[in-house]
């Protein structure tokens, strides 16, 4: 980020103005090319974390970075319209800035009265996954209750009384369910004298009653 410097004195940059705005952050360090065009593209103009003690006579042996890393890394202006940098040109330029325009691209020595923006940088935070969701317990299942089991009855085979014409005519016929519907009759049977044989003569109709009230044969 970029901030606006709350004074203009080196210690601004010695003291870490940044650390005041967020306790993880130091006024800016560049230790790669690629990180110094990313720095020029986002903020093209701004004091770096890159200055020298405020004590002694100029000296660029003695440049170090505000948050303590090592030196291993400088992109200073070398530019044909000016010496090249740093120059110290108006004494003493302690502080460091990082320029980008049209006439100039690199890093200048300056001067504490002309600080204005302080790049700050820290450390990338790490954004948790989001965690998966609770799989809810399942609670225990209770056994199925054991329902009684009623015992099977066999089927009973009842034979049918035999069956009168005079019980046909008065609606006394029961019915026949499948189960007592009797076996049929075999004709080995007429033959081994189970069932007597049928005379023509006893084949007649059923007594029928007279006007009178008397029954008569039709033969």
């Amino acid at each position: 980020m970029k901030t606006r410097s709350p004074g203009q004195h080196e210690t601004v940059i010695s003291n870490n103005h940044c650390g005041q705005l967020d306790p993880a952050a130091h006024v800016a360090s560049i230790h790669s090319m690629a990180e110094n065009n990313f720095l020029e593209a986002v903020f093209t103009n701004g004091f770096i974390g890159l200055f020298q003690p405020g004590y002694g006579p100029y000296n660029p042996g003695l440049y170090r970075w505000e948050d303590g890393t090592p030196l291993s890394f400088v992109y200073w202006d070398r530019g044909f319209h000016l010496k090249p940098q740093p120059n110290n040109d108006r004494p003493i330029e302690r502080l460091t800035r990082l320029r980008k325009n049209k006439k100039f691209h690199g890093w200048h020595d300056w001067f504490a009265g002309g600080l204005d923006y302080v790049i700050c940088k820290k450390p990338a935070t790490k954004i948790p996954a989001p965690a998966a969701p609770p799989v809810p317990a399942i609670p225990p299942t209770s056994a199925a209750p054991k329902l009684p089991i009623k015992p099977q009855t066999s089927a009973v085979k009842v034979t049918p009384a035999p069956l009168k014409f005079s019980d046909a005519e008065n609606g006394k016929v029961p019915a026949i369910k499948i189960d007592q519907t009797p076996a049929s009759l075999k004709f080995s049977d007429s033959e081994n004298a189970k069932v007597p044989p049928v005379k023509p003569e006893q084949l007649v109709d059923p007594p029928k009653k007279s006007s009178q009230g008397k029954s008569y044969i039709l033969k």
